[in-house]
């Protein structure tokens, strides 16, 4: 065999070789991702043994349904969680409800927040916040009431905790994002209670004026965490929005390297039910789908509901 032929299969093999550890890697890291309690046998004898959720609940056709095997739109419930311990995913509150809809065939990005708030009917545990339903039962506590009262009927679902906002953006390199004058003060306020978590490494500072700006991880994670500014819970909503949009853009623009450190940090920080199959198919659907304008969308809309107390807490009445 000529020099010039062994030298090129020495190559190619090299690069196999790379390639097969590449995704061997990203095996393991799925599977690192896949340990959150799975509660729905649980939640299916709620159901049938509270009759006035059965009788009470709203009766509403499917919006959404369950991703069936082959498809082109995939849909995701996002929760983020307000637990402070980095290793906890369960028994806690999901603040930020959101759903994230990729559709390769019309090509669109859509995202969707449930404000966390509206008052819900909660098989065996009453009338409550939407965002208490996560710490009774997980996703599919979440998930039930989510189909009964919006016919939103997803089964896959991330969860995330407090400090992944943080370590997934510092890995993208930081996010751009349009800070308002007046939430300047507000997102030093929340940097200063992330130091005060931790204090192994140096205050952040918000930065000094408004207008777009190049945003670390903390930085994102206070300027999301902002509800003192504007329409409290529901401008925080939108920033939120903002700041996932954001991310999806850096995403998308990701080498294959940067998409392996991500998945890193995800491990550590993310849980999902997605199966090592499917999220392999929703990767290669969000990465056909670049340079979308990602559609926003928050439930209640405007005008669909009132400002209302229950059991001395404010709630939102659909």
């Amino acid at each position: 065999m000529p020099k010039w032929q062994a030298a090129l299969l020495a190559i190619i093999g090299m690069l196999g070789v790379t390639l097969a550890c590449m995704v061997g890697y990203f095996l393991v890291q799925l599977d690192r991702m896949q340990d959150v309690p799975d509660y729905s046998a649980a939640v299916e004898q709620l159901v049938q043994g509270d009759a006035d959720y059965a009788q009470g609940k709203p009766s509403i056709a499917p919006i959404l349904t369950k991703q069936p095997a082959s498809q082109t739109s995939f849909n995701v419930i996002l929760y983020g969680i307000d637990t402070r311990d980095e290793n906890t995913f369960d028994n806690a509150l999901s603040d930020t409800i959101m759903l994230l809809n990729l559709d390769t065939e019309k090509k669109t990005i859509k995202l969707v927040s449930f404000m966390r708030d509206t008052l819900v009917s909660i098989p065996g545990h009453g009338k409550n916040k939407l965002n208490t339903c996560y710490r009774f039962g997980g996703h599919a506590l979440a998930s039930e009431v989510l189909k009964s009262h919006y016919g939103i009927d997803v089964d896959w679902y991330a969860v995330v905790n407090f400090w992944s906002f943080a370590d997934l953006v510092d890995v993208l390199g930081g996010i751009d994002v349009d800070v308002k004058y007046e939430e300047l003060s507000a997102m030093q306020d929340n940097l200063q209670e992330i130091y005060n978590l931790d204090k192994s490494e140096k205050l952040e500072r918000a930065p000094r004026k408004a207008g777009v700006s190049h945003l670390n991880g903390k930085q994102a994670v206070a300027y999301a965490r902002i509800r003192s500014v504007g329409q409290a819970d529901f401008e925080r909503t939108s920033r939120q929005r903002v700041v996932i949009s954001a991310i999806i853009n850096e995403v998308s623009r990701s080498n294959l390297a940067d998409v392996l450190q991500m998945m890193d940090v995800g491990a550590k920080y993310v849980r999902t039910n997605i199966s090592k199959t499917d999220m392999v198919r929703v990767a290669t659907a969000f990465f056909q789908l670049k340079n979308v304008d990602i559609g926003q969308f928050r439930v209640p809309d405007d005008d669909t509901y009132s400002l209302t107390s229950y059991n001395n807490a404010s709630v939102i009445s659909v």
